[in-house]
């Protein structure tokens, strides 16, 4: 009787993939945001 209502291990690091992916992805998202507002001059001299 495997399975059930408890997840095995490869179900959580699928789901965990997922998730890293979308955030991944809002991360690019909010860096293309943060680039537009300051502008590439201003971003690429502070680093």
């Amino acid at each position: 009787m495997h399975g059930g209502r408890h997840r095995n291990a490869r179900d959580i690091v699928s789901e965990l993939e997922e998730y890293k992916q979308e955030l991944e992805n809002q991360i690019v998202d909010l860096q293309k945001y943060i680039d537009t507002v300051r502008g590439p001059k201003e971003s690429s001299a502070n680093e």
